[in-house]
């Protein structure tokens, strides 16, 4: 089962107490727990335990926060198990900061329910950003029709879309859902302008990504 990772902003302290390597439960100054996320069944968060010269570190997993009160899995993404200390002028930092294992994560399990084909963020980025998705859309001369009707152009979607799910493009732009383009139903879309034969006949110029019904 796939955890879920938890963020807040902000969230850093201190340690209370000193820990040694194998302390599986840590303590943050009086009232500053409430800063970190509080994890349920199969949550976590990171945080990366530092000492005043800034050259030691450990990342850990919290599991569990109840105030205060951590608990934790030790020496995570490839860092070691360590004591650490809570002695005045050589206090440990506890940071919730953003860790290179978690952004890998992030990149690589991506998903969106509307745009299932998008499987990493790069991609979603590219798809929604750059309007040239290459999650293998659906290009007019291979499955989809098309037709002229009262001022429209009419495209016709091999199987039934899932209202709300579709994204057009023309020449390589997105269309706005409502304005450009309005989903009829169930297979049918309808361009709120003409395109001419010369704008289809090589069957790159429109494409149609959508979720199945």
């Amino acid at each position: 089962m796939s955890l879920k990772q938890l963020f807040t902003n902000n969230a850093v302290s201190l340690l209370k107490q000193g820990i040694l390597a194998s302390d599986t439960t840590l303590t943050v100054l009086v009232g500053h727990g409430e800063m970190f996320p509080t994890p349920q069944a199969n949550e976590f968060f990171t945080v990366t335990l530092e000492d005043q010269s800034a050259t030691l570190q450990e990342i850990i997993f919290v599991t569990e926060r109840v105030g205060d009160v951590f608990t934790i899995v030790r020496g995570q993404e490839g860092t070691t198990p360590k004591d650490w200390s809570a002695t005045a002028g050589n206090d440990t930092l506890v940071d919730h900061r953003l860790t290179a294992d978690s952004l890998t994560r992030l990149s690589n399990t991506f998903q969106n329910s509307n745009y299932p084909n998008l499987t990493d963020f790069s991609e979603a980025l590219n798809y929604l950003l750059e309007g040239s998705p290459t999650s293998g859309g659906q290009v007019i001369d291979a499955s989809v029709e098309v037709a002229v009707s009262n001022l429209e152009t009419v495209i016709t979607t091999p199987s039934a879309y899932k209202p709300g799910t579709t994204a057009v493009y023309v020449g390589g732009t997105r269309q706005k859902r409502g304005v450009d383009f309005f989903e009829v139903g169930p297979t049918e879309l309808r361009l709120q302008f003409v395109l001419s034969a010369g704008q289809i006949a090589d069957g790159q110029n429109v494409v149609v990504d959508y979720v199945v019904a």
